[in-house]
């Protein structure tokens, strides 16, 4: 029997395709991620910290500000639907 290969071109095909299907789906590029990989895995934990501590301080300063206007209306402007009892 003749043994049957994958050809550099379809291969090649292939990885441009997984690069695009990356792209519209995530917006990030297929090389990217295997070069974020080659990190340190310290590296990618202080990363992700930090990026999970903003995005928690926004959270908080959101929260805030959501709680100041809720104060500032004053019951007789909100429907009585709308009013927390």
């Amino acid at each position: 029997m003749k043994k049957v290969g994958i050809s550099k071109s379809s291969t090649k095909a292939a990885r441009r395709f997984e690069s695009i299907k990356s792209i519209c789906t995530t917006g990030i590029l297929v090389s990217d991620l295997r070069k974020r990989s080659k990190k340190p895995a310290n590296e990618e934990q202080e990363n992700v910290k930090i990026n999970i501590s903003s995005i928690e301080t926004s959270i908080e300063e959101v929260s805030h500000v959501i709680e100041t206007r809720r104060s500032k209306i004053s019951k007789n402007t909100v429907p009585k639907i709308f009013q927390k009892n």
